[in-house]
């Protein structure tokens, strides 16, 4: 590095301009030794401005600052290696344990179909025997239908979400399902006894019983599918949780890592500035000596040039 040769070439064609011109003003056709020592002196101390001192930590507090700054990072960065490589190693610990997990967990889905059926089954047939023994006296027959379809729909829903929706491991969750499983078998029990009371054929008899059988049926199969989903939601909960918490690491540490090496590159730019620094100003001060000799030569060329064109004015008048 250093001054860069079109920078020194443009300095000295400054000098040399500054040396005719001061020639031009000065009228003068023969060579005055005083003006041109001048001249001289003035373009060797310009040149000098444009070199530097040499990197002098010893007696230049300036250059110390520099020095100090230089050491205590080229003292940091095996330190930072040294942490880097831990946090490489913790990165691919972290890594290997969160791939031992498999893929993320996915969440158990509720079973719908069977939701949305067990509740149309169980209101099917719950609204005749709604209709029959609590709204047949009702003048309006579409009114009292749609009264029974009302109530063993809401039946129906309320069964199979007691039992299929409440997946939570939670103790209101259990109680709810519990309920809902208890629940559910006397109210088919006690449908198959008010059926009973009205039945007055062996058909009807046959019937009350099929029926209410096909309702507790229906519930247990509900409650046996909702255990199952308790189960499976249990154990969804464990591995989730299990597995954000070494997502979670492994990210810490990736960040980690990601600060030890913002930290290396800082500390190593400081370095690599430093360097360039001192090679810079030590490249400039080898420079001096030509630089000063060719800004005197240039302010000289161009001082006598100067002369040469005021000659020319006056023998072209």
């Amino acid at each position: 590095m250093g001054v860069s040769a079109d920078t020194i070439l443009t300095f000295k064609k400054d000098i040399f301009e500054m040396g005719r011109q001061r020639a031009l003003s000065s009228r003068d056709t023969r060579l005055n030794e005083e003006h041109l020592k001048a001249l001289e002196d003035h373009a060797e101390a310009m040149a000098r401005e444009q070199a530097a001192t040499i990197f002098d930590p010893v007696n230049s507090l300036h250059d110390q600052f520099r020095q100090e700054k230089y050491e205590s990072s080229k003292s940091v960065i095996p330190l930072i290696e040294k942490g880097i490589a831990l946090t490489e190693e913790d990165v691919r610990k972290r890594r290997d344990a969160l791939a031992e997990l498999g893929r993320q967990p996915q969440k158990p889905l509720i079973p719908w179909l069977l939701f949305i059926f067990g509740a149309i089954l169980i209101g099917v047939t719950v609204a005749p025997t709604l209709h029959d023994f609590f709204f047949s006296e009702i003048e309006d027959q579409r009114q009292a239908w749609f009264f029974s379809v009302l109530g063993g729909t809401f039946a129906g829903l309320v069964l199979s979400w007691s039992l299929l929706a409440t997946f939570e491991s939670t103790a209101s969750q259990r109680v709810v399902h519990y309920l809902g499983l208890v629940g559910g078998v006397l109210f088919g029990f006690s449908l198959m006894l008010i059926r009973l009371i009205g039945a007055d054929s062996k058909i009807a008899l046959t019937l009350s019983i099929g029926l209410a059988i096909l309702e507790i049926s229906v519930v247990i199969l509900m409650d046996w599918v909702g255990r199952g989903l308790r189960h499976q939601f249990a154990d969804y909960d464990l591995r989730i949780k299990e597995y954000d918490r070494r997502f979670k690491e492994l990210e810490s540490a990736k960040e980690e890592l990601h600060y030890r090496q913002e930290q290396k590159t800082i500390q190593q730019g400081i370095i690599n500035e430093h360097i360039r620094h001192v090679y810079d100003r030590e490249a400039r001060v080898k420079q001096i000596e030509n630089l000063i000799r060719g800004s005197r030569q240039a302010i000289r060329d161009g001082y006598l040039q100067g002369l040469s064109e005021n000659e020319g004015r006056i023998y072209g008048k």
